[in-house]
C-alpha cells in the first residue's frame, strides 16, 4: 500500500470560491473525502467550507490510508459605511467638506483586521489610496475638502477590510460613497453703454 500523503492545514479566502482543486497535498493520484473511511471521493469542483477533509493517494491501483487536513475558509464581510450626519449639502458648490464618514457596520471575518481607504475620480474604474485621515480601528475616515473650479468633480470613496489569518490575506470592499462638487458660476462682465 502506498503511504498516506502529507498535507498541512490550509486557509483559503471565500472570495476566491475555493474548491477541492485548490487544496495542496503532497502525493500522486490524490482523492479527497469528507470522512476518515468509506464515502465517495469529492470531485475537483466541489466547493469547500471550513472543516476537516481527508486525503489519500492511489498508486498501482491501491489506495493509501487517509490524512486529515484542517481547512479554514475565511469569509469576509466588508461591512458598510455612510456619509457623516454633518455633511454639507451634496452636491457642493465650489467646495465640499465631506466630514467624518460613519462606520455603519464593522467588517467581519477571522484574523487581524486592517482598514484602508481608497478613492476614485473615474467612476470606479481605478482606485488609489484616499487622501484624508483614518481613525483605526473604528473604520471611519475624514476625507479632505473637495473643490471644483471649472468642471464638476465627482469622487468615490470605499473602505477595504483586510483580514490576515495564518499568514493568508483576504480582503473585501465596502459600499461606495459618492461626493459631487459643482464649480461656482462665473459672473459675466458688465460693460457700460
Amino acid at each position: 500500500w502506498p503511504p498516506a500523503p502529507s498535507a498541512s492545514a490550509q486557509t483559503l479566502c471565500a472570495s476566491a470560491t475555493p474548491t477541492v482543486a485548490t487544496l495542496v497535498p503532497n502525493g500522486t493520484g490524490i482523492n479527497w473525502y469528507t470522512v476518515a473511511t468509506g464515502g465517495t471521493a469529492l470531485t475537483s469542483s466541489t466547493s469547500l467550507i471550513t472543516g476537516t477533509y481527508y486525503v489519500s493517494q492511489t498508486a498501482n491501483g491501491c489506495e493509501s490510508a487517509r490524512t486529515s487536513v484542517s481547512v479554514t475558509v475565511n469569509t469576509i464581510n466588508a461591512g458598510s459605511i455612510a456619509k457623516g450626519s454633518t455633511v454639507q449639502q451634496d452636491p457642493g458648490c465650489g467646495s465640499l467638506d465631506p466630514t467624518q464618514t460613519v462606520n455603519s457596520s464593522p467588517a467581519t471575518g477571522s484574523g487581524n483586521l486592517v482598514y484602508t481607504w481608497e478613492q476614485s475620480t473615474d467612476g470606479g474604474n481605478s482606485w488609489v489610496t484616499a487622501i484624508g485621515e483614518g481613525t483605526p480601528p473604528a473604520g471611519t475616515f475624514n476625507p479632505v475638502n473637495i473643490t471644483a473650479t471649472t468642471t464638476q468633480v465627482t469622487i468615490l470613496f470605499r473602505r477595504i477590510a483586510t483580514f490576515t489569518l495564518n499568514s493568508v490575506v483576504c480582503s473585501a470592499a465596502s459600499n461606495i460613497l459618492t461626493y459631487v462638487v459643482n464649480p461656482l458660476p462665473t459672473a459675466n462682465a458688465i460693460t457700460g453703454g
